[in-house]
């Protein structure tokens, strides 16, 4: 349903609002960065990607006109889009304080309200003005998303997982770390119940760093606040697929991408994923395994399901699962098009600062001077996937979070992919 054009929807991309779940009282102490926030609700054109002509996106700021023209060459088509002001919250806390802005929506047509994360905003907002909205009840998906209800939820299926264990006190956590180490493991992933963009997953190298990892961490007294602590696999392929479950329990495989994770951050994406026959069908029986869990304990809507291939090529099949839209979900109609046009796309993202401002005009100017911009002739080179995250706030320097996606030729090696992005960004960032 989530890629049905024929549905008309509005579009919330609220990332961000996974903070609200978060315990501040427990975990390792984070500093909010208003500025991220900035930058999450300038990305929300992302979703101009999976909309249909009679849809409405909420967005902080207007899309470059030379960006929404270029798009449509890859199935874009115009459709509503309503600038609010880009306040240090997210977009359904804006709603939520300003629903007379939904009041005013065309209620003649039967809108399915979609947002990045179901929220208990959003479900507010629906059940104030009577709006439909995609997805389950906002517990359901603060519990799917939970990472620690993830293990045991493959625990119980008895699937197989990455070694490692549930800790609910610095005890714990300290006979956990020793149990690991017995077993051979010098390097953890430690995560807490909420993460996102690789925040709340720390990468553990050494006992030094255990130690002090183990010093900084805060648990509750009454030992209701779990983290996991898990062995930190090496020479592992990241493989993402994501699933819809509808109301009558069908489980559909929606994607199957290879992810690009730097440490415990999600990078990009590579479509088609780089599987044997065997090994789809394997990705294709966890779908309906866990597709059909998710359904028995009240989950509706889609869910992406993290998972990894070690290096003796067995699937871990699910790592944890994001209970909402996923990064690669907003772009897979983009890859699909050039799938069909026999061509392998490689899109990554970059945080990067530059001392003058950065556009669009000027990123693809650049990069028709390099020679690299995507040529329709040869079907090949670099497009630009977003405009209105460039330069979203200077402080001593402009800082974007720039999306790139490579398109190329099926035998072409990847890393040499990488290698064109990569140095055109440094470049990029030398202005």
């Amino acid at each position: 349903m989530i890629r049905n054009k024929d549905i008309a929807k509005i579009w919330v991309y609220n990332a961000g609002i996974d903070r609200t779940w978060q315990d501040k009282a427990y975990g390792v102490r984070k500093v909010n960065d208003l500025n991220e926030q900035i930058m999450f609700n300038k990305q929300g054109e992302i979703v101009l990607f999976l909309t249909g002509p009679d849809d409405i996106v909420f967005l902080t700021e207007k899309p470059d006109k030379e960006f929404l023209e270029d798009i449509k060459k890859f199935g874009y088509k115009d459709c509503q889009m309503i600038i609010l002001p880009n306040e240090k919250n997210t977009i359904s806390e804006y709603l939520f304080e300003h629903r007379d802005i939904l009041k005013n929506i065309n209620q003649e047509k039967l809108y399915i309200y979609i947002p990045y994360i179901l929220s208990i905003f959003d479900e507010k907002i629906c059940e104030s003005l009577n709006l439909n909205i995609y997805g389950s009840n906002a517990d359901m998906v603060k519990i799917i998303n939970d990472k620690m209800n993830a293990r045991k939820i493959m625990e119980q299926l008895s699937l197989p997982i990455v070694d490692g264990y549930l800790c609910n006190s610095r005890e714990s956590l300290l006979k956990a770390h020793d149990l690991l180490v017995q077993k051979g493991c010098h390097k953890f992933a430690i995560k807490e119940p909420y993460n996102s963009a690789g925040k709340g997953v720390y990468f553990i190298r050494d006992d030094k760093q255990f130690a002090s990892f183990a010093r900084m961490m805060r648990f509750s007294k009454d030992e209701s606040f779990e983290i996991s602590i898990e062995q930190w696999l090496e020479n592992k392929r990241d493989i993402n697929y994501q699933i819809e479950i509808s109301e009558d329990g069908n489980v559909e495989l929606i994607a199957i991408t290879e992810q690009i994770i730097s440490v415990t951050s999600y990078k990009g994406t590579i479509y088609p994923a780089r599987l044997s026959s065997t090994e789809v069908e394997m990705y294709e029986k966890y779908a309906q395994i866990i597709g059909k869990k998710l359904f028995d304990l009240g989950y509706r809507g889609l869910v992406g399901i993290d998972s990894m291939i070690n290096e003796n090529g067995e699937i871990i099949p699910a790592i944890e699962f994001n209970a909402r839209l996923n990064q690669s979900s907003f772009y897979l109609p983009i890859m699909e098009f050039f799938a069909q046009k026999n061509r392998n796309t490689l899109i990554r993202s970059y945080d990067i600062q530059t001392n003058d401002r950065l556009d669009y005009k000027r990123l693809k100017r650049l990069l028709k001077q390099k020679q690299i911009y995507y040529s329709e002739d040869t079907e090949e080179g670099i497009i630009i996937l977003n405009s209105s995250s460039l330069s979203a706030y200077k402080d001593s320097k402009y800082h974007s979070r720039l999306f790139l996606g490579i398109v190329f030729e099926k035998n072409k090696d990847i890393k040499s992919q990488y290698n064109i992005m990569d140095e055109f960004v440094k470049y990029a960032q030398t202005l």
